[in-house]
C-alpha cells in the first residue's frame, strides 16, 4: 500500500523563469532588496512568502496527524545540494526552529516564507525543499517546488545612508561653489579712514581681503559660520556709530553701505582717495569716512 502526500505551490497565477543566462531554472519565490542597519536606518527584515498545500491521498489519511518535517536545500552552480545556509525558514509568519519546516498531514495550506540575512551572497539562489522525516509515508511526490525554486537577492545601500550621502555631497558643491565664486568678492581697497566727530583726524583701519567693514558702538566678534566660509570682517567699535554701518563690495569696484542712518556721498578732490561719504548718528554728528 502507498502512502503518499504531495506538495503543491498553490494562488500562483503564473511562474516566472529565470532567463536563459542562468543555468538551472526553477519557479521565481521572490526578490529581497537588502540593505545593512546603521543608526540612522534598521533593516526592515522582507520574507518571501508561497502557500504550499500538503494532501494526503487516501491510503495515508490514517497518518493525517503525523508530523512531517523538509528542510530548505540549494543547489549550487556546480551541480551539487547543500543545505541552504544565512536564510530563516518562517511557517505561518513564525520563524521555524533549526530552519525546520514542520507540517502535519491534516494542515493543507501552509505559508512557507524565506528570508534572506548578510551571509547570503547576491544574486540568485535555486532552493529546493527536501525531506527530513516522512512521518510513516513511503514517499512525497513534488510538483513544482521539486523543480526548484528561484530566489533573489539584491544587494542595496541603506536608503538613510544614500540620501544622508546625496545631502553631504550637494552641500560639499554648495561649499565650493560659495569658496570660489562669491567668497572671494572682496572690497577692492586695503584701508578705510574714519574720522570721528570734534577730531580732524583720521583712524586707519586695514580690510585687506575682506568681505565686508562693520561698524558698530557694540563689541563683536567673527562668529564660527563666517570663519568656515571664509568670510572676513573688519570691525570698528566706537560709541559714535549709534546704529550699525555695514560696507559691502558692489559691482565695477563701487562700494554699497547698509545703515539706517542718513549718508551723504559727495566726491573728494583728492587723487589717492577713491571714495569718500559721511555718516549722521542720532545725534546729528558727522561721521567721515574715506576708502583708499
Amino acid at each position: 500500500m502507498r502512502r503518499i502526500i504531495s506538495i503543491v505551490v498553490s494562488a500562483l497565477v503564473a511562474f516566472a523563469l529565470v532567463g536563459c543566462q542562468q543555468k538551472s531554472t526553477g519557479a521565481d519565490w521572490g526578490k529581497t532588496k537588502y540593505y545593512r542597519s546603521s543608526l540612522l536606518k534598521k533593516y526592515e527584515p522582507v520574507v518571501m512568502t508561497r502557500t504550499l498545500n500538503f494532501c494526503l491521498n487516501e491510503d495515508a489519511q490514517d497518518l493525517s496527524n503525523n508530523t512531517f518535517e523538509f528542510k530548505v536545500y540549494e543547489k549550487l552552480p556546480s551541480e551539487k545540494m547543500v543545505e541552504a545556509e544565512g536564510i530563516v525558514v518562517y511557517k505561518n509568519g513564525a520563524v521555524c526552529a533549526d530552519n525546520i519546516l514542520r507540517v502535519k498531514g491534516n494542515e493543507g495550506d501552509v505559508e512557507l516564507g524565506i528570508e534572506f540575512t548578510d551571509a547570503v551572497a547576491e544574486g540568485n539562489h535555486l532552493y529546493y525543499l527536501k525531506e527530513v522525516s516522512l512521518g510513516g509515508l513511503d514517499r512525497i511526490e513534488y510538483i513544482k517546488l521539486g523543480e526548484g525554486v528561484i530566489a533573489k537577492k539584491v544587494d542595496i545601500m541603506n536608503p538613510a545612508n544614500k540620501w544622508t550621502m546625496i545631502g553631504l555631497i550637494a552641500l560639499l558643491i554648495l561649499y565650493i561653489i560659495w569658496i570660489v565664486f562669491i567668497s572671494r568678492k572682496h572690497l577692492k581697497f586695503a584701508n578705510v579712514y574714519i574720522t570721528y566727530p570734534g577730531s580732524t583726524d583720521e583712524v586707519r583701519v586695514s580690510c585687506k581681503n575682506c568681505t565686508k567693514i562693520i561698524l558698530t558702538n557694540k563689541p563683536c566678534k567673527q562668529n564660527f559660520l563666517h570663519t568656515i566660509f571664509m568670510v572676513r570682517s573688519a570691525i570698528v567699535v566706537n560709541e559714535c556709530f549709534t546704529q550699525d554701518v555695514t560696507i559691502h563690495p558692489a559691482r565695477k569696484g563701487c562700494i554699497r553701505v547698509s545703515t539706517r542712518l542718513s549718508v551723504d556721498s559727495s566726491p573728494f578732490d583728492m587723487p589717492e582717495r577713491k571714495e569718500i561719504f559721511y555718516v549722521y548718528n542720532d545725534d546729528n554728528q558727522k561721521i567721515g569716512i574715506q576708502t583708499m
